[in-house]
């Protein structure tokens, strides 16, 4: 792959947040901090993910894990061994501490492509995704519709539970079920392999052991199959995907298990279509059936389960027009054997993109057997968004949910490259209450700050921050990122320890510090990418040779990629003689040894190159000779391109 290998540096990632709300009659504290701490030897990497969260007082430590990963190329094969998820193509799986043996997707763009939407009544509102009764992720949105991608999802067959906690303590959850999204999740194709025991976040904790592969039978058809036996549980799932005609794919899946300790056997059938219609019309449909005594492991090894799934129906509609605009549909409904696990939820949405504004409406729609409507309700969004300026829109919207109906307008730009900012006002229709938001947020070069603050009526206040970035510990130094620090990454150095300088990279812009460090924080495995130093942020008195670097690593490695930089002293000088006259023009200058240095460009005026702080120049022409002393400070200035000097010729 001609791809460099090696490399040993150490990483810390954080994302921190922290929230308070306060009220008339009481306060509210929320903070977490998201870790990942780790070291890549040789292309050996140790990972240590972490996920602390305080309420009130209360702490807690979640989806913790910690793991040893290598991959063999030859093989093309990733080994993870420690606390690793056992993730089987077609069945749901569990964490395990154990080892685990899969393709390396290192070809794939990163990102799980896994996405949530929904609609926070409040500024500030708090969304948290769970996935097998684990917080996977959790970040502060605005008030209005939002669309979180890329959701960090342990396995692709597992529903995800969405809740969001709004600013005044009140929430709301709902369901997006793992056909809405799995296929968006990380190619089937090629063998996965498990072994190990099920962690403590189960009432059992079995020795398990997964299979599962993929293969493409033909150029429209494929196939996928798994297997899971563990103590007291087996079960083994089979998926066909064909491609009938042009744009239209249909899978079908069936899974058997048997739950040998409580003597359950059951079946669950799926069935999938993708349609890619006409006239930019697509739809996607999934129903899942499944028997009373079906039992994923993760049902099986919870003494508390006891309502199992009957069946969940999903679809998803999209259509855009260039005169209409575009339509986006999306629904589930699901049913459980007793009724006390039903949901249901519904999402349509709507934008248009006129001549100076956009106009988008969203609604949903949600009801769960636990709670009626009153409660869960049906939010609904109208927003125009107007641009204005260079990099700023106002916005205009109402929402509206059972019980209160808000207006509000407000504005968001960008002040710089690495700065912007929000602000809104919001009237609460039926309490007749004013709310004021705002918020900042800004790349600090190193890290990533962001600040947020807002009041409701007389007594209700919210505040929050939020940080993030990366760190890196290298045989340089230790330097620190604005971004997320990925597997695979570098460290560009410029010559002559230069700070400040803006170096572009697929993951965004970095900065080196004052030892002229800076992390490239991510680079995709096995492809070529380029590194490219931003010229206009060079201090004038410096000049690069090649300011682009293209560099190719393996999975893991830690790169280098090293930059020459001149730093050159220019000065241009006015000379006269002793008799008064400028200097003519085209006379030879040469250092006080006789070497040639320029000639005079014009009557008075000399340009220098390489000028040191004391400097004797001699001028000789066929009418005379004479010579100049020139003095500088010993410290060249960064901000100019050259410095200016006068001397007279004795």
């Amino acid at each position: 792959t001609n791809a460099a290998t090696g490399g040993t540096a150490a990483l810390l990632n954080y994302s921190l947040m922290s929230s308070r709300a306060e009220f008339s009659n009481g306060s509210s504290d929320y903070s977490q901090a998201a870790l990942e701490g780790g070291i890549n030897i040789n292309d050996w990497m140790l990972r240590s993910h972490q996920f602390l969260t305080q309420t009130n007082g209360t702490f807690s430590n979640q989806n913790s894990s910690t793991y040893l990963q290598r991959t063999f190329t030859d093989l093309k094969t990733l080994m993870r061994a420690g606390e690793v998820n056992l993730n089987n193509s077609v069945l749901e799986g569990a964490s395990i501490y154990g080892i685990e043996i899969a393709p390396d997707n290192a070809l794939q763009t990163s990102g799980s492509g896994v996405q949530v939407t929904g609609i926070a009544n409040t500024s500030q509102a708090r969304v948290e995704i769970r996935q097998q009764g684990v917080l996977i992720h959790s970040i502060l949105v605005p008030a209005g519709a939002f669309t979180i991608p890329d959701v960090p999802v342990r396995n692709g067959n597992s529903d995800l539970n969405v809740t969001v906690v709004e600013t005044d303590g009140s929430s709301h959850n709902y369901i997006v079920p793992s056909t809405l999204f799995n296929q968006h999740v990380e190619s089937f194709q090629g063998y996965r392999f498990a072994i190990g025991r099920v962690d403590d976040d189960y009432d059992e904790s079995p020795w398990v052991i997964s299979a599962s592969s993929g293969w493409n039978l033909t150029r429209w058809s494929a196939m996928n199959g798994g297997v899971i036996v563990a103590e007291n549980y087996q079960a083994a799932s089979i998926r066909s995907s064909l491609v009938p005609l042009p744009d239209l794919t249909v899978s079908s899946q069936i899974s058997t298990s048997q739950d040998t300790k409580d003597s359950l056997q059951g079946q669950k059938y799926r069935l999938d279509a993708n349609y890619n219609l006409p006239f930019s019309l697509g739809l996607t449909t999934s129903l899942t059936r499944s028997d009373r005594h079906y039992r994923e492991l993760s049902e099986a090894i919870d003494d508390d389960y006891t309502d199992p799934t009957k069946s969940t129906y999903a679809l998803g509609l999209n259509w855009s027009n260039s005169i209409l605009g575009g339509f986006n549909i999306s629904g589930y409904k699901t049913y459980s054997y007793d009724g006390d696990n039903d949901s249901s939820n519904l999402n349509i949405n709507w934008n248009k993109a006129f001549k100076h504004a956009t106009v988008s409406v969203n609604w949903q729609h949600q009801l769960s057997a636990s709670e009626n409507n009153e409660d869960d309700g049906d939010l609904f969004y109208v927003n125009i968004s107007i641009p204005f300026g260079r990099s700023n829109t106002a916005t205009l919207y109402t929402r509206h949910d059972d019980h209160k109906t808000h207006y509000g307008t407000g504005v968001m730009g960008v002040v710089s490259d690495e700065m912007s900012y929000y602000v809104n006002a919001e009237r609460d229709h039926d309490e007749r209450e004013t709310s004021l938001n705002g918020s900042i947020s800004s790349n600090l070069h190193y890290t990533q700050v962001s600040l947020a603050a807002g009041a409701s009526g007389s007594d209700s206040r919210t505040y929050n921050g939020t940080m993030s970035g990366g760190i890196a510990v290298h045989d340089q130094g230790v330097t620190f990122s604005p971004w997320t620090i990925n597997d695979t990454f570098a460290i560009a150095k410029m010559d002559n320890n230069i700070a400040g300088v803006r170096i572009t990279s697929q993951a965004g812009p970095v900065w080196t510090d004052f030892r002229g460090n800076a992390v490239i924080p991510s680079i995709q495995p096995w492809r070529t990418s380029g590194v490219e130093i931003d010229t206009a942020s060079l201090p004038k008195n410096v000049d690069i040779g090649n300011g682009t670097k293209m560099i190719k690593q393996g999975r893991g490695a830690v790169g280098k990629v090293g930059f020459s930089a001149i730093t050159q002293r220019r000065a241009l000088l006015n000379i006269t003689l002793s008799d008064g006259k400028k200097l003519p023009r085209g006379v030879a200058i040469e250092d006080s040894e006789g070497n040639y240095l320029t000639t005079s460009v014009d009557d008075g005026v000399v340009f220098l190159n390489n000028i040191k702080p004391d400097m004797v120049l001699d001028i000789k022409d066929e009418q005379q000779s004479c010579r100049i002393h020139l003095t500088f400070p010993e410290d060249a200035p960064k901000d100019v391109f050259y410095e200016t000097a006068t001397g007279e010729c004795q």
